[in-house]
């Protein structure tokens, strides 16, 4: 069972994408909601313990059981919930603001601004309308394949 308290943004940011383990994922925060096996990797989910939504996340390799990659979900309460918040806990990262295809910016939750830094490794999907940050995913950039390119790779999260 997840502990609330465990799940944190700090917790995550502990981990290492292309390093860390599910075992180690566990070490730091707990059982997860769920387990999911796709095709060439496996997903855990960490809901909420209070609410039950989904706050977090994280695909392995089936090969060698290593974090791929992240999605953080923030909440109200939380630091990364405002943009500058999200930003600030990537220091050096140079963020290209984009607009996410077929948006409408008078409907919550349909589009939005996305903050990329292929560098870093890091998306931030922001709602300019209710200004808040509604996902971080964190990866490694240098295994990121676009799906078109290579249809059996990984899936690099998306918005």
């Amino acid at each position: 069972m997840t502990d609330a308290r465990a799940l944190n943004y700090a917790r995550v940011r502990s981990l290492v994408v292309g390093s860390s383990t599910e075992g180690e994922v566990k070490g730091i925060l707990g059982s997860p909601t769920g387990r999911v096996l796709s095709q060439g990797y496996y997903t855990l989910q960490y809901d909420d313990p209070a609410s039950g939504a989904q706050r977090l996340s994280m695909n392995f390799s089936s090969e060698n059981n290593k974090l791929m990659d992240i999605l953080w979900i923030p909440q109200e309460d939380e630091r990364e919930y405002s943009l500058d918040g999200a930003k600030g806990g990537f220091v050096g990262a140079s963020f290209k603001e984009t607009r996410e295809d077929g948006a409408n910016p008078h409907a919550h939750s349909v589009g939005g601004d996305i903050f990329i830094d292929q560098k870093a490794g890091v998306t931030i999907r922001y709602d300019s309308i209710q200004k808040v940050v509604e996902a971080i995913a964190i990866y490694s950039p240098n295994e990121r394949i676009p799906a078109e390119e290579k249809p059996e790779a990984k899936a690099p999260y998306t918005f």
